[in-house]
Formats: structure tokens, sequence, C-alpha cells
């Protein structure tokens, strides 16, 4: 059986992009014999549930480096020292401590063996001399930014690069012409089709990091519009990062007592099952991976209108609708259309089982990742 070593940041994370290669590593362990390399130190519990068959291993870096965009932003400019100590570590680990952690890694594999890096931190560790893939999370942008660029510098050559959607794949190749190898799978979907005809009294869901990138304080300031306006509602807010301080805080100051928020929280089915429909407020994406658990679970998906590829996940009659603006009063106005009435929210989650009904195929995803692997 051939062996796969796939790297993410964190098993003690719900991060979508843990979530996603988590979700992949079970699909594919009945094919393959799997090891998981936690690039950060593992506590041994986790927030992801893996297949017993899947082996993990850890490379026991900090989490502050792993996170080091968060937190540095968490300590900001009042804690100059703290910020200078987790510099010093990102340093430590990425520059001096890389081709370390890349002889570990080698060490582990047999040549025929496989390396599968999730994220950029991941890349920085992939060994030379063993077939190395990068499955990539984020968008055109984000990959030809500067930051990245400079971060790629770094990390050995891919032998293939692996995309979440064929418009991302075309629009990167378009704008670096020396890419080697690459395709596209889409993000797998968890849970199983799952048709949901309860009301549960204007129940809104929001997941995802406390972070810019998911921009929670959007979905909080439409929650106060809604809140002035007396709109009766209630939302549920799962993720963690380093906005959550920011996030009390307004909830305290707006008295917003319908606002919940939830982190470190093991996604299921009965979350979905418990809400009406899905608010998604980010202002990029690579693949929303959100959108396409909401639909197999019957919830339509109020969107932000981000930078991604559209035309091959959002959206079709029935499955949520787009916010062209970043205006929380045109979020809560969609919502209220959404939230109408008993009535529609039940005709609109039977629309969104039939839509993911004819959308999504977990059988189609894991043929293509066995082609992409052998």
């Amino acid at each position: 059986m051939k062996k796969i070593f796939w790297a993410i940041q964190s098993l003690d994370n719900a991060g979508g992009s843990e979530a996603v290669s988590v979700n992949l590593m079970n699909l594919l362990c009945p094919y393959y014999d799997v090891t998981l390399v936690s690039t950060c130190s593992y506590t041994g519990e986790g927030v992801h549930k893996l297949d017993k068959r899947i082996k993990v291993v850890t490379l026991g870096i900090d989490e502050r480096v792993g996170r080091f965009d968060q937190y540095w932003r968490e300590y900001g400019p009042k804690h100059p020292f703290k910020r200078l100590a987790l510099l010093q570590r990102l340093i430590n680990s990425f520059v001096y401590r890389r081709l370390h952690y890349r002889r570990l890694i080698k060490k582990m594999m047999g040549e025929d063996d496989i390396f599968i890096a999730s994220s950029l931190d991941s890349y920085l560790y992939a060994p030379k001399g063993r077939k190395c893939y990068f499955h990539y999370h984020f968008n055109r942008q984000k990959f030809l930014s500067f930051g990245e660029g400079m971060g790629l510098k770094l990390c050995r050559k891919p032998d293939k690069w692996i995309f979440l959607a064929k418009t991302t794949e075309d629009e990167i190749r378009a704008g670096k012409k020396k890419l080697p190898l690459s395709t596209y799978v889409y993000n797998p979907i968890k849970f199983p089709l799952a048709l949901n005809e309860n009301e549960n009294g204007n129940a809104i869901m929001f997941i995802g990091r406390y972070t810019e990138q998911k921009d929670p304080m959007l979905a909080l300031a439409t929650a106060k519009i809604l809140h002035d306006e007396g709109f009766p509602f209630r939302l549920d807010m799962y993720g963690d990062g380093h906005l959550e301080e920011a996030m009390r805080q307004y909830v305290k100051d707006n008295g917003l007592t319908e606002v919940n928020i939830h982190t470190k929280t093991a996604i299921n089915a009965e979350h979905f099952k418990a809400h009406d429909l899905v608010l998604m407020t980010s202002a990029y994406e690579g693949y929303v991976l959100v959108k396409g658990e909401a639909n197999v679970n019957s919830l339509p998906v109020i969107s932000s209108a981000w930078e991604g590829p559209y035309e091959e996940m959002f959206f079709n009659q029935g499955d949520g609708e787009i916010v062209p603006s970043r205006d929380p009063k045109e979020y809560a106005e969609a919502l209220k259309r959404w939230l109408s009435s008993k009535e529609a929210i039940i005709a609109q989650k039977k629309a969104c089982y039939e839509f993911a009904k004819r959308t999504y195929s977990m059988e189609a995803i894991v043929n293509k990742w066995r082609e992409i692997l052998g």
C-alpha cells in the first residue's frame, strides 16, 4: 500500500484548511497508508476526528509560529518585546531550523512515498529527494501576492500544485508562467446529504476563524442592525482567533443578547440542523467549504462578494444569495428576506437539499485524488 505523509498546521485548531485535510485523509486511508504530520505541537486531543488507521507525528513547532499573523496582531504595538520574541521564533523555525525539519521528514519517508503539504509553513519543510505535492487552499490574489511569493522562494518546488477550483488554477497559471504541473480538486463535504425541514426561530450560523479574512465584525454589525430594528433572530458564531476579545466587547457594548460566540467547537450536522441559514462575510476565499457544508444540510448561505471562483460554486436558485457590498445594512436586508416566514424558510431548505443532491459527489472527489496519487 502506497504511503502518504500529509502535513497540516495543527490538530488543535478548528481551521478550514485543517478540517479539509483531515477529511481527505479519512476518505483516502482505505486506499493508502496515511501519516498525518502536525507541524505545531499536538496535545493528543484535537478538534478533528481522525480515522484510527491514520498515524500522527508532530514536529513540535510552537503554535505561535504557525499562527504568527494572529499572535502578531494580538500582541499589538503595546507589547513590543512579545512581538520581538515571536519574530525570533519565526526566524528560528522558518530559516535556521528549516533544513532540520526537512531532514526529519525525509528520514520518516521511503523513496516511493508522497509528501502533501497544506499550507505555507508545511511547504517550507517539504523534503528534497521525495515526491511532494502542494495543496493550495487560497485564491489567485494571495498566491500572486508579494508576501506569498517571498515565502515560496524559501521552499523547494513541488512536483505538482493542487488547487481547489479550475478557475483558481487557470488564473494562477495565467499570472505565473513558470508554474510546475498543476491540477485541481474540489473540497469534499464531510457531512452526508440530509433533508432538514426544521424551523428554528430565525437562527443564523457563522462559521470561520475570528480574523480579518472572515470578517466576523461585519457579521456583528449586521446583527446590531437587526437588533436595533427589533427583528427576531439568533446568531451563533463558531471559530477562534485574535478578534475574539473585540467581538465579545462589541456584543457587550451593544447589548446583543441574541449573539452567542463559541470557540474551539467541532462542528457537526446537529449544529446545522439547529439553524435556518448560514451567514458568510469573508473578504476572500480559495474554496468556500462552509457553503457546501451548509447546502448538504439544507441551509442556504448569505455570502459576501469574495474574491474567488464564483462561477463554479456560487450561486444557483435556492442555495443562497450574494451581497455585492460590505455594507451591513445590505446584509441585514438579505437576512430579513430569507427569514421572512416559517413557510419560506422550510421551502428554501427543501430547495437547498435538491441543489446539493445534484451538485456534491464524494465519489468523484475521491477518484480524482486516487488518480493524482496513483
